[in-house]
């Protein structure tokens, strides 16, 4: 069916619901942490613990230790890729997605480093690097060190960078494994999976992948998304294969022609989403969830992601984790009107998150509105 076969009006409220119901935000997912994972297309997950949320508000019941061994055992893996930001992806996703998204990557670095490198020649820093990380993984002050003494006159964080953003690197356990820590060190991914993988899966590919869990959507939010540019002739070419909405607003939102477009009318879950849910970054257009009360706050805090509070599929507050002598707490701040029945299901929904997050702690809820 030819996507200008098909263009129909979809509300806000539709989008929504169609968008959660992908995302398991509104039944759990039955499938496996790996396979929701590579569902997903990978969650973001730069901060070591933070995203292990995202899988307790997207299935059940969720165990954080089980999550925390695919990672051990290699069957998930954390690295940059999207945005050239640190994600939580299978294998295969790694290895084509970090390829897909080398542009936005030698773009990062270009703009963050291109002066203190200006005259370097990258591809030898590189080749540099790769030939140390062979011999063993090294945090980035590390690497950079020893690259300096080849590059004396160059920052040395500046040489690490290099590899951080020019080579498949994989911030390795015990880093991200559940209420571990460790150094950030990094393996190059062919050396931590013990072989050297090709790239099996193209833009065509993650496009229907991506409408599948994120979709309808523009190209521009596909863009956003991933990081990468240029994309259009790649929804071009799959025309046949997608059909068409148009938002509000008059944007054409592409989909798959079998997705899930759920019609009840009824409520939507209250959620409490992690700090860097994809759910709210996957989108130019962040209005489909994010409310500017919630855009105004998230500007106010100075640097620090805020945590969102999903009430009707949108953001209605902010909460954040706490854990202070045998006590887990969770405060929620609202920014936006509930009845009693939602604060009832927040109140036990913060409750399930907070004794999950520490289950031999007391729990303490505490809900307070700042408008």
């Amino acid at each position: 069916m030819s996507a200008a076969h098909r263009s129909e009006a979809v509300s806000a409220a539709q989008l929504r619901r169609w968008t959660l119901a992908r995302q398991h935000l509104i039944e759990p997912a039955t499938m496996s942490v790996v396979d929701l994972t590579e569902h997903l297309v990978g969650l973001q997950a730069q901060t070591p613990w933070s995203w292990y949320a995202g899988f307790h508000a997207r299935q059940h019941p969720a165990d954080a230790e089980e999550i925390s061994s695919y990672l051990g055992e290699k069957h998930l893996v954390r690295m940059s890729s999207l945005r050239a930001t640190i994600h939580l992806m299978t294998p295969r996703d790694a290895v084509s997605l970090r390829a897909m998204t080398q542009p936005v990557h030698d773009r990062t670095l270009a703009s963050s480093f291109g002066r203190e490198l200006a005259g370097v020649g990258l591809d030898a820093v590189t080749a540099a690097a790769g030939e140390l990380l062979a011999e063993r993984p090294m945090t980035l002050k590390d690497l950079g060190g020893q690259l300096s003494r080849t590059w004396p006159d160059t920052s040395p964080s500046a040489l690490a960078m290099v590899a951080r953003y020019r080579l498949p690197l994989v911030q390795l356990p015990p880093r991200g494994l559940w209420r571990q820590s460790g150094p950030i060190a990094y393996a190059t991914l062919e050396q931590w999976l013990g072989n050297s993988p090709e790239p099996g899966l193209s833009i065509t590919d993650y496009i229907l992948r991506y409408l599948a869990a994120y979709g309808p959507a523009t190209v521009m939010d596909f863009q956003a998304w991933a990081g990468i540019t240029k994309t259009r002739p790649h929804f071009d070419k799959l025309a046949d294969d997608l059909i068409t909405f148009r938002d509000e607003r008059g944007q054409r939102l592409y989909d798959l022609p079998q997705a899930p477009r759920p019609t009840d009318a009824r409520a939507l879950p209250v959620r409490l989403l992690y700090d860097y849910d994809n759910l709210l970054l996957a989108y130019k257009d962040r209005s489909r969830f994010i409310t500017e009360p919630y855009a105004a706050r998230q500007r106010e805090m100075d640097g620090v992601t805020a945590q969102a509070v999903l009430v009707n599929g949108i953001t209605a507050g902010t909460w954040r984790h706490s854990t202070d002598e045998g006590t887990s707490r969770i405060d929620i701040v609202l920014i936006e009107s509930v009845n009693r029945r939602v604060l009832d299901l927040l109140r036990t929904q913060a409750w399930n998150l907070a004794r999950w997050l520490d289950p031999s702690c007391d729990v303490l809820i505490s809900i307070s509105d700042s408008r």
